[in-house]
């Protein structure tokens, strides 16, 4: 029989689990990284406001959107 003493036992437990852990949070990251690259393209969802030119993201993924510096309202041109 392996004959342990009780400090190894819960060092080996605990370095166990934080080994687990690591490992389920970086592959939730490397997951979340791959899928954010097709979803998101922040580039694709600025636009430019015709009347005062001010440059800004849509948020809604509309394609009618607000401009925050003169509040009017204009719609998404098509490419």
């Amino acid at each position: 029989m392996i004959r342990l003493d009780f400090n190894i036992a819960v060092a080996a437990l605990l370095s166990l689990v934080i080994v687990l852990m690591l490992g389920a949070w970086m592959g939730e990251r490397a997951h979340r990284r791959d899928r954010k690259g097709l979803e998101d393209d922040p580039a694709r969802d600025i636009r430019q406001c015709p009347y005062c030119r001010h440059m800004c993201v849509n948020d809604q993924r509309g394609k009618v959107m607000i401009c925050p510096v003169c509040k009017s309202y204009f719609e998404e041109e098509a490419s």
